[in-house]
């Protein structure tokens, strides 16, 4: 079963020709996949976020943040 599951994602991930990351610097989940996507060497490009800009300029209730996650 997940040799299956690992095949699909392997094809989905060889078809994508480069990964967005909107990392907070501090989150080791982020450093986690910046990590990876190096050691892969992937092509990928960075959008920091700082939470404390964002909250106090609201760009997480903007609509092209909303459409990246609904939930804000």
């Amino acid at each position: 079963m997940f040799t299956h599951v690992a095949a699909r994602a392997a094809r989905w991930i060889s078809n994508e020709s480069q990964f967005e990351l909107y990392p907070y610097q501090e989150s080791l989940c982020s450093q986690m996949v910046r990590v990876a996507l190096e050691e892969k060497r992937l092509d990928w490009t960075s959008h920091p976020i700082v939470l404390s800009e964002v909250a106090r300029s609201g760009d997480n209730l903007t609509p092209e943040y909303l459409r990246i996650n609904p939930k804000g």
